[in-house]
């Protein structure tokens, strides 16, 4: 297969083999093109608690000063966008410790 180029936003490109149904799945949700976003942005490993705030200052509603929805993010993230992003393997993520050790 050959490497991919996939936008996951304006100014960052991640190479990835990924077939083109799973490069769908992959960014069709706001929340995880905001990660990968978030992600590419740091030096690994990221606690999930930096990734929840991040996404949530970035995502349109959502006041990241506010624990609650902050926490909501978390869970959200914890369970569903970084195990699928770990499972398409375009991260690492350890859903014991709460890091992304591993960014493409």
């Amino acid at each position: 297969m050959t490497p991919t180029n996939v936008d996951i936003a304006e100014d960052y490109t991640v190479t990835t083999d990924l077939p083109a149904g799973e490069r769908y799945e992959l960014l069709e949700s706001d929340r995880r093109r905001i990660a990968l976003r978030v992600l590419k942005r740091r030096r690994s490993p990221v606690e999930l608690s930096t990734v929840a705030e991040a996404v949530a200052s970035s995502e349109e509603g959502v006041d990241a000063r506010d624990d609650e929805a902050v926490s909501h993010v978390a869970v959200s993230l914890h369970h569903r966008h970084l195990p699928k992003m770990d499972d398409l393997g375009v991260i690492d993520y350890d859903p014991r410790s709460n890091r992304v050790t591993e960014v493409w």
